[in-house]
């Protein structure tokens, strides 16, 4: 997925940890580092989802203002972190649904469309 995205729009990372600089080294241990303009880290920024203001940082760090949430697709899988708080700033939104390796996950309304798999990113 990453390898097919990569050239064709550009993508980051928001991620809630509680320690600062992690995620960014777990995406360079892995060798991901590369497939991302930036990386956005709570436990850095001070704000973590469902906050409005990492996301609104996130757009920021794009090169964006908040009238251009609209062009920003933000793929999560939790409703309560990711996927309300980012559509209720008017960024388009991509649930990304793993009930079927995590069990019990609350679904995204049906508006919202749904990947099982990196694979089905597409």
């Amino acid at each position: 997925m990453l390898t097919y995205w990569t050239p064709r729009k550009p993508a980051a990372v928001v991620s809630n940890f509680f320690l600062p600089n992690h995620p960014e080294k777990y995406l360079e241990r892995f060798g991901l580092r590369s497939h991302f303009r930036f990386v956005v880290d709570s436990a850095q920024f001070g704000y973590k989802k469902p906050n409005q203001r990492i996301f609104l940082h996130a757009i920021e760090r794009a090169g964006l203002s908040i009238d251009d949430a609209s062009r920003v697709l933000f793929v999560g899988d939790r409703n309560d972190l990711d996927i309300l708080p980012a559509r209720k700033i008017g960024m388009k939104v991509l649930h990304f649904n793993r009930s079927r390796s995590r069990g019990a996950v609350e679904r995204a309304a049906s508006d919202v469309p749904v990947i099982h798999d990196w694979a089905d990113f597409r």
